[in-house]
């Protein structure tokens, strides 16, 4: 069976297309004609979408060096290999492979059942093929762990996964649990496991416990007391979520105070005290 994670994401889009007369309408040298002015506003605006083609450019060309070098390697060994074990329930005709973009062969996996999720561009290569993520079904709210089988090396195309303007690239996980109670085409939460034999100190990374993040449109942000003793939102750029919270990659150090963001009084110019982590249960 295979099951799905939620999502919100929108795809990248892909490079201009050429006109029909093969020149690219959006090329540099289009971009100002000798007759026609243009505001300061305009000019960075025109700058900007020539960084941002130039940009999904870039992406199609690792794009297609990674499937370059993937053929290659299959051309070499003459094997391919499947990702998972189960049992072959379709081959096509060698001589006559399909061209259509459909499967060549089909494989019923036989070790339980996958799920499909995805990592953010800027995390790539911190997960890798047999680190373990825990999966929470949004149906029934049970929990199962699930081992990665394998990664992606090419971007989602179809805004499947994460936060609007971000690159995913998917990966498959497998869930093993037997009595996993998980059906085909379910939404589940995945998050990553991190490595308990390794201290936050030890690897240098900073932890902010869920409750604590809020979010506004597609940023994430804090509320931490600043060099007056006063609350000031703080946006944050976040990593992994594991069950111990978002890992911060830019906008907290591990000397910053912060605050439980809700209450009466939770805003930007609150006074603040020193607490403990304690006193909210209490």
């Amino acid at each position: 069976a295979e099951t799905e994670t939620s999502s919100e994401g929108t795809t990248p889009s892909t490079a201009p297309s050429p006109d029909g007369d093969g020149s690219d309408s959006s090329s540099g040298s289009d971009l100002l004609s000798d007759d026609t002015e243009y505001t300061s506003s305009e000019l960075e605006k025109a700058k900007r979408e020539q960084k941002e083609n130039l940009k999904e450019l870039e992406l199609d060309l690792r794009e297609s060096d990674i499937k370059i070098a993937q053929a290659e390697r299959a051309l070499d060994s003459g094997v391919v290999k499947a990702n998972m074990n189960g049992e072959v329930r379709f081959v096509g005709d060698p001589k006559a492979p399909p061209t259509d973009g459909s499967a060549f062969l089909s494989l019923a996996g036989a070790e339980g059942l996958y799920i499909r999720s995805g990592i953010k561009e800027s995390l790539y290569g911190t997960l890798k093929v047999g680190d373990k993520v825990n999966v929470v079904s949004w149906m029934s709210g049970g929990r199962f762990e699930a081992e990665i089988k394998s990664i992606s090396p090419y971007p989602d195309t179809e805004g499947n996964y994460g936060e609007e303007g971000e690159t995913y690239y998917p990966f498959t996980a497998s869930v093993s649990d037997a009595d996993a109670n998980l059906t085909n085409g379910e939404w589940v939460e995945v998050t990553y496991v991190r490595d308990t034999e390794k201290t936050d100190t030890d690897s240098g990374t900073l932890t902010v416990m869920k409750p604590f993040v809020r979010e506004e449109g597609n940023q994430k942000y804090v509320f931490k007391r600043d060099e007056n003793g006063r609350l000031k939102k703080q946006y944050v750029e976040t990593g992994l979520l594991s069950d111990e919270g978002y890992e911060i990659l830019s906008g907290l150090t591990e000397s910053d105070w912060i605050a439980f963001p809700y209450g009466k009084n939770v805003k930007e110019g609150a006074a603040t005290r020193e607490g403990a982590i304690d006193e909210l249960y209490n």
